[in-house]
C-alpha cells in the first residue's frame, strides 16, 4: 500500500482537529461521529448522543497520530497518537493516548469509534509536538500477505471466532488469559491503559494481562469488520462478578485486530478504567 493512502488517515485527523479548534469539541463530533459511532465515557455510549446532552465549552484538544493503519479497502482504519485536554486557558493540561476508527461511508469518512487513556506529563521525545513532526508509521499489509488473503466472508468468519473467544471464559484465570492473548496478540501489539505509556513490547503486554485480569469476565458488546476483511475491532467491557446479577464494571475494552500471514491478530487493546481510584 502507498504511502499516501496511510496519509489520508493523518489528513482526517488534522481536518477533525481543526474543526474541534474553530467550532469546538461538541460541534467537531457530532459533525464526524458515524450515527453509530460509540465512546467510551468510561463504559461504552453513543457518541451523538452524549455529544448532544453536552453544552458547547472553551475547552481545547489536540492530538496528533503517530501510528496509522488503512485497510486494503481504503476505506478503512485507525490511528492512535498522543493527546492533549486543557478546559480553560488556566487550566491545567492533561495527557493520554487515543484511538479512533474510520469508515468511508459513500464518500465521506465517518468516526465509528473514539477513546482513550489518561497518564502523566510525556517526556519530550513522546510529547504531541514530537507526534506533529514524526512520519506516520506505515503498518498496512504487505503485497504478499494481501495476495494470500482468504475469501472475505472466511475471513470474517474467523475474526468473529477470535473475538467471540474471550466472552466464551468465564472468571478467566491466568494461565488461561495468557494462553489466549499468547494466541492472538501481534508480535507489534499495542497495549493502552490509564497511567502509563503506551505498552510496545509483546511480553510486557502479556505479562501486565495476566496480572490485571485475572477472575475476570469479558463481555463483547459488538464487532466490526472491514468490508475487505482484512481489519476490524470488538469493544465491550471486563466484569467482575460471579452472578449476573452481581456484576461490576471493571474495565472497558476494545481490541483492534489485523489479518497478518498467519492469520487474525490483535494489534491494539485499549482497557479504560471505569472506576479510576
Amino acid at each position: 500500500m502507498e504511502q499516501t493512502e496511510i496519509l489520508e488517515l493523518r489528513k482526517i485527523e488534522a481536518t477533525f482537529e481543526s474543526q474541534v479548534t474553530n467550532a469546538g469539541i461538541k460541534s467537531a463530533f457530532l459533525h464526524n461521529l458515524d450515527e453509530k459511532g460509540i465512546l467510551f465515557r468510561p463504559t461504552p455510549v453513543e457518541g451523538r448522543r452524549f455529544y448532544e446532552k453536552q453544552i458547547p465549552s472553551i475547552a481545547s484538544l489536540r492530538w496528533a497520530p503517530t501510528v496509522a493503519v488503512m485497510s486494503v479497502g481504503e476505506d478503512f482504519g485507525f490511528t492512535t497518537g498522543p493527546w492533549e485536554f486543557q478546559a480553560n486557558p488556566e487550566a491545567d493540561l492533561f495527557y493520554g493516548q487515543y484511538v479512533s476508527i474510520w469508515q468511508n461511508k459513500e464518500g465521506v469518512w465517518k468516526l465509528l469509534f473514539d477513546a482513550g487513556n489518561s497518564h502523566q506529563k510525556p517526556e519530550p521525545q513522546k510529547s504531541l509536538q514530537a507526534a506533529y513532526i514524526a512520519d506516520v508509521e506505515n503498518r498496512s499489509l504487505s503485497l504478499d500477505i494481501k495476495s494470500t488473503m482468504p475469501p472475505i466472508e472466511e475471513s470474517q468468519k474467523s475474526f468473529r471466532l477470535g473475538t467471540d473467544s474471550f466472552p466464551k471464559l468465564n472468571d478467566i484465570s491466568s494461565s488461561d488469559l495468557e494462553s489466549l492473548y499468547d494466541t492472538w496478540l501481534a508480535k507489534d501489539c499495542r497495549l493502552l491503559v490509564d497511567g502509563d505509556y503506551p505498552i510496545t513490547d509483546r511480553k510486557a503486554a502479556l505479562s501486565w494481562l495476566t496480572t490485571h485480569i485475572d477472575g475476570l469476565n469479558y463481555r463483547l458488546f459488538k464487532d466490526v469488520s472491514a468490508p475487505a476483511g482484512d481489519l476490524g475491532y470488538g469493544y465491550g467491557v471486563i466484569e467482575r462478578g460471579e452472578k449476573a446479577s452481581e456484576m461490576s464494571t471493571v474495565y472497558s475494552y476494545l481490541h483492534i485486530w489485523q489479518q497478518q500471514d498467519r492469520g487474525w491478530k490483535i494489534v491494539l487493546v485499549l482497557l479504560v478504567e471505569t472506576n479510576p481510584g
